[in-house]
């Protein structure tokens, strides 16, 4: 029995998102982790630098794709969209072989077509390796399968063409019961037309004003028109009582900071 999977890294403007990152993420590095643009003018361009910090050479291809982030951080390959910037990318080599101990750049250029409307653009810039790190293992009935592993590391590209708003909201704050404890949960939507990066934190303080308790509920992008689910289970046991929940959400887009506050009763 032969099985593939896909595993990705997400390198995100210094936040990284790792969704199994294999061998590969110990062998190889890459830099900048995330690269803004505009559009504005003619041409942009860059270059990454891939490091193998491995003891084998390894052959690597390079492309652009497409991703959406779901409503719970989930990362989401979808077709090119009317806010992509894959049909526009070029890479220079798109595939290249990489010593060991040693460094490459990678040079890009994005060559829009036509007149663009104003708002943002994204992609991300795919490295994988041409060869598949590849496990053995048995099922419970004895049989021998291997499952080859695929691993990619992308990095954001995101874009902007004109001047852009930038508007998010707390929409809703809820104290959900969970098996193993209490969890608070966030609901963020972004009503601009730019991509925030979002940093939520929560404080939980009792009738003296007191905070019992408190602590980051997450960090991530939000892109336009999408909402993000935040969500921590509280791991410290909350004496009966009235208590405020205060979540207060923070991004560098956003001219001020934003807060929300309910009650609610332990």
């Amino acid at each position: 029995m032969h099985l593939k999977r896909l595993q990705l890294v997400l390198l995100i403007g210094g936040l990284i998102l790792c969704l199994g990152a294999g061998n590969l993420w110990a062998a190889v590095g890459i830099s900048p982790a995330c690269v803004e643009l505009s559009l504005d003018k003619k041409r942009p361009a860059g270059k990454f630098v891939i490091r193998n910090t491995g003891e084998k050479t390894e052959r690597y291809r390079i492309k652009a794709s497409h991703f959406e982030l779901g409503i719970n951080g989930e990362l989401i390959k979808v077709p090119p969209n009317k806010n992509s910037l894959v049909p526009w990318i070029k890479f220079n080599p798109k595939e290249f072989s990489l010593p060991p101990k040693s460094r490459r750049a990678v040079r890009f250029v994005i060559v829009p077509r036509g007149k663009l409307p104003d708002k943002a653009y994204w992609a991300f810039m795919e490295l994988e390796p041409l060869k598949a790190n590849v496990a053995k293992s048995k099922d419970a009935d004895g049989r021998t399968f291997s499952v080859k592993v695929l691993t990619s590391i992308l990095v954001p590209i995101f874009a902007t063409k004109g001047k852009l708003s930038y508007e998010a909201s707390i929409e809703d704050i809820k104290i959900v019961p969970q098996e193993s404890g209490t969890g608070v949960e966030v609901m963020v939507t972004n009503k601009g037309k730019g991509i925030i990066t979002a940093k939520v934190n929560y404080e939980i303080i009792d009738t003296s004003g007191n905070v019992v308790n408190e602590g980051l509920l997450g960090k991530s992008y939000i892109f336009p028109s999408a909402q993000r689910k935040f969500c921590k289970l509280i791991d410290t046991e909350i004496p009966k009582g009235d208590y405020s929940v205060k979540v207060v959400f923070e991004s560098r887009k956003l001219k001020k900071i934003l807060t929300k506050t309910i009650q609610h009763a332990w």
